[in-house]
């Protein structure tokens, strides 16, 4: 049994993405990293962040979540600061690949799409920790199944946020973010321990319980695999 923390993603639609003239609102400064046991965020700009993204498809399916911290260019008068606000609406996502042969076998329809997400970005350097899918499980099967039993592949995601203020549009930056989706043997999933249902970590090790947000990204997770073949992550928790 695998055990993720939930998201909610609003939708997925096939688009475009536009360039940017080079003045945009909003900027995004990094891929925040959640802190202690929960998946929460402050919106703080000390706050830690993950420079490079993984995931593994060996201990359960689902998609890898990115929570983007925003910052407003847009300055406002105090009797302003309704009007500048920024409400986003989502991000415009390319994606490409490092190695050629899976560019090559992935449908170009599954590598340009929009991730709805609202949140508010105030001016003044205001900020907004946000969240949304920057990989969708679609996408990450079709990765999968390219790769066999045993790969690691890199995926170099690009995406601009999209937004309003007081109905007219404003973007970020393009930002670029990589990601290695792999299954190669305890890459972000440890196995511990084999046999057993449920199965249980062995005693006398602190058990690694990995990214609260979702298991399966970006942390090392301690996990368990059950006499049917499953896995508990993390370990006997």
């Amino acid at each position: 049994m695998v055990r993720l923390a939930l998201v909610s993603v609003l939708f997925v639609g096939a688009v475009g993405c536009e360039a940017n003239g080079g003045d945009e609102g909003l900027f995004v400064t990094k891929n925040v990293a959640p802190t202690g046991t929960t998946c929460t965020f402050t919106g703080d700009e000390s706050e830690p962040f993950f420079s490079h993204g993984a995931i593994t498809t060996t201990i359960g399916e689902t998609a890898y979540l990115i929570n983007p911290q925003i910052k407003s260019r847009i300055t406002a008068l105090d009797d302003e600061t309704d009007q500048k606000t920024v409400i986003t609406t989502g991000a415009d996502i390319d994606v490409s690949f490092a190695d050629s042969a899976v560019a090559a076998a992935i449908d170009d329809s599954m590598l340009h799409y929009r991730q709805l997400f609202s949140a508010p970005v105030p001016p003044n350097d205001g900020i907004a920790d946000a969240s949304f899918v920057l990989l969708p499980q679609t996408l990450i099967d079709a990765i999968k199944a390219q790769g066999g039993n045993s790969f690691q592949t890199e995926v170099v995601t690009e995406f601009t946020v999209r937004g309003t203020m007081s109905g007219d549009d404003v973007s970020s930056q393009k930002f670029t973010y990589g990601v290695t989706v792999g299954n190669t043997p305890n890459f972000v999933a440890n196995i511990v321990s084999v046999g057993g249902n449920p199965c249980s970590a062995p005693s006398g090790i602190t058990v690694r319980t990995g990214n609260p947000c979702n298991i399966a990204q970006d942390e090392v997770v301690d996990c368990c695999q059950n006499d049917d073949k499953s896995f508990t992550c993390p370990a006997g928790l």
